[in-house]
C-alpha cells in the first residue's frame, strides 16, 4: 500500500524527507519526491502497486470518485481500487479520500499556516501538531476548503429471494476478487470464519498458489477452523502460534503502529499484527474478510435489534469501519510492507449488501440465524 505526505508550499523538500521516512514500511518499491510551486509531495509505493512515476503528483489508489471525478487526474480513475490521495495543481492542492476509508488520510496545519497531510500521523507530527483525520468520502482545494462529496447511506431495498440474493453476492464478490488478483502467488488472512474463508475459497482458483496465514494462541479454535478450511481448498496454510506471556513484549510495537490506545483495538490487532509480519515473509499482499460482518450482520448484538432499526444500524458500523476494522488491517499489513485487499468492501458488493433486505441477513427465529 501506497504512503504519501506533503505540505501545500513549494521548496519543503527536506521536511517530505523526514516525513517519508516515517513511513519508509508501507512501500519498498520505490520513493519520489517532487516539489511544484504550490506544494511538495512525496510517496513511497511498493513494486505491486500501481504506481504513476511519470506524473508523481499524487499518491494513493482510486476507488469511486463520483462528483470528485471532474477535479482528479484522469488515470487513477479504477473505481475499485481504494484511494487516498494528493494532487499539485495549478492553483492549489487537492485532497480526497474515498467513501469507506480503506486508505488512511491525516491533515493539518503546519506553524506557517500551509496545510500538510500524510498517510500516517507519526509522519505528519514531523511537521505539524494539529493531526486531524481526513474524512472519507472528501474532498479538499486550496481555493474551496474542505467538502463531503460520497457517503455511506441507505439504499432503496430490493425485493429479491435468497436463491437471487446469493446468486448476485457471489458473483459480484467474484469480481471483486478478480479485480485484485494481480500475482500468480498471493496471500489470505484466514481465521476460519466464514468471511475469511469465503474470500480465500474465492481467491484460490484464480491463482497458481494461494497462501494462508492464521494466528492465535495456543488451542484457539480459530487456528484449528482455519486449518480445516485450507486443507478444503487446497492452500499453502501457515499458523502464527503466540504464547501469552509474549504479548506484553510486542505491546509498544503495537501501540506505535495502530496509532490508537483504545483497548479493544489493541487487543485485537495484537495477533493480526503478527500474522502480518509472517505474511511479508512470504508475500507482499494479502486478502482480507474484512467488511463483511459489517454489511451482513455478523455480531451478536445485532440479533437483539427490532428488524426496522438493523439497516441503519449496518450503515453506521460500515461508516466507522475507517478508524475501527480497517485501522487494524491497515497497520497489521503495512507496517510489514504488505498490501491488504478487502473484497467485501468493493463499491459494487457494498452497494449489493445496502440493497439487500434484512431478513436475508438475519433469519427470523430465536435467536435469529445471521
Amino acid at each position: 500500500m501506497a504512503g504519501i505526505v506533503g505540505i501545500a508550499a513549494g521548496g519543503k523538500q527536506s521536511e517530505i524527507r523526514r516525513m517519508l521516512k516515517k513511513i519508509a514500511h508501507r512501500g519498498h518499491g520505490g520513493e519520489v519526491v517532487v516539489d511544484h510551486p504550490n506544494a511538495t509531495l512525496g510517496v513511497v509505493w511498493n513494486d505491486t502497486e500501481l504506481a504513476n512515476k511519470s506524473n508523481s503528483r499524487f499518491g494513493g489508489g482510486g476507488d469511486e470518485l463520483d462528483g470528485a471525478k471532474a477535479m482528479l487526474p484522469n488515470d487513477i480513475r479504477q473505481e475499485w481500487r481504494p484511494f487516498a490521495l494528493a494532487y499539485s495543481t495549478d492553483d492549489g492542492l487537492l485532497l480526497a479520500r474515498s467513501r469507506v476509508g480503506v486508505r488512511p488520510l491525516y491533515y493539518g496545519k503546519t506553524d506557517d499556516g500551509n496545510i500538510a497531510y500524510a498517510s500516517e500521523v507519526k509522519a505528519l507530527l514531523e511537521v505539524t501538531e494539529d493531526i486531524r483525520e481526513f474524512p472519507p468520502g472528501s474532498i479538499y482545494h486550496s481555493g474551496e476548503g474542505l467538502k463531503r462529496f460520497t457517503s455511506i447511506k441507505p439504499r432503496p431495498v430490493r425485493q429479491m429471494s435468497p436463491e437471487q440474493a446469493a446468486a448476485e453476492l457471489r458473483q459480484t464478490l467474484e469480481r471483486s476478487i478478480s479485480r485484485r488478483v494481480d500475482q500468480d502467488v498471493m496471500g489470505s488472512w484466514l481465521s476460519g470464519g466464514l468471511d475469511s474463508s469465503v474470500i480465500a475459497a474465492l481467491v484460490r482458483p484464480r491463482v497458481k498458489q494461494l497462501l494462508t496465514f492464521a494466528g492465535g494462541l495456543p488451542g484457539a479454535p480459530d487456528l484449528e477452523s482455519a486449518r480445516e478450511v485450507a486443507g478444503h481448498i487446497g492452500s499453502t496454510h501457515h499458523e502464527v502460534v503466540v504464547k501469552p506471556e509474549a504479548l506484553p513484549d510486542v505491546l509498544p510495537e503495537v501501540v506505535y503502529a495502530l496509532e490508537s490506545f483504545d483497548a479493544l483495538l489493541v487487543r485485537s490487532t495484537v495477533i493480526n499484527y503478527l500474522v502480518g509480519k509472517a505474511v511479508s515473509e512470504h508475500v507482499d499482499s494479502v486478502f482480507s474478510g474484512e467488511g463483511g460482518d459489517e454489511l451482513f450482520a455478523g455480531y451478536d448484538y445485532l440479533k437483539e435489534l427490532p428488524a426496522e432499526q438493523l439497516q441503519a444500524e449496518l450503515v453506521d458500523i460500515t461508516n466507522r469501519l475507517h478508524n475501527t476494522a480497517l485501522q487494524r488491517v491497515d497497520r497489521s499489513a503495512t507496517s510489514h510492507g504488505v498490501v491488504p485487499h478487502v473484497p467485501f468492501l468493493d463499491p459494487e458488493v457494498l452497494d449489493l449488501a445496502l440493497e439487500m433486505p434484512s431478513d436475508l441477513k438475519l433469519r427470523p427465529g430465536n435467536p435469529p440465524i445471521e
